[in-house]
């Protein structure tokens, strides 16, 4: 889903998770927040959900709710990274992300790690195996 949100200064383009799709042979179409809630909101079945964090990094809380509600009433969900973590306002959210209870994990908590929110440091192991995992 896309937003329509002003507050968004960037709209990264869906055509790489179209065609990601496409090539798995999957029927994807890119859709606006507004879109989805109506869908909800009508009663039609959206068959999943794909919430890339290239995409949107902030969402509404009535979409985090709408969302939140289409999981709970048996819809499937495919969030990628840090989806959602800024709010409408594109601000970090107090606690861990609005998608954690979906997600079956706590994550997030940016306004409490600040900096330390991501780690960077050396990996360990042996090299044949760790060039087999990269590829």
């Amino acid at each position: 889903m896309k937003s329509r949100s002003s507050s968004q200064t960037v709209l990264t383009s869906p055509i790489p998770w179209l065609d990601a799709a496409s090539e798995e042979g999957l029927h994807v179409v890119a859709m606006y927040d507004s879109d989805f809630l109506r869908l909800i909101i009508s009663g039609h079945r959206v068959r999943g959900v794909i919430l890339p964090d290239t995409i949107h990094r902030s969402a509404s809380d009535v979409l985090v709710d709408a969302v939140s509600r289409y999981v709970e009433q048996g819809g499937s969900l495919l969030l990628v990274g840090d989806v959602g973590v800024l709010n409408q306002k594109n601000v970090y959210p107090r606690g861990r992300s609005r998608f954690s209870r979906l997600a079956g994990i706590e994550y997030g908590f940016y306004d409490e790690l600040r900096d330390k929110a991501v780690a960077w440091g050396e990996v360990w192991g042996r090299r044949i195996r760790l060039a087999h995992h990269s590829s």
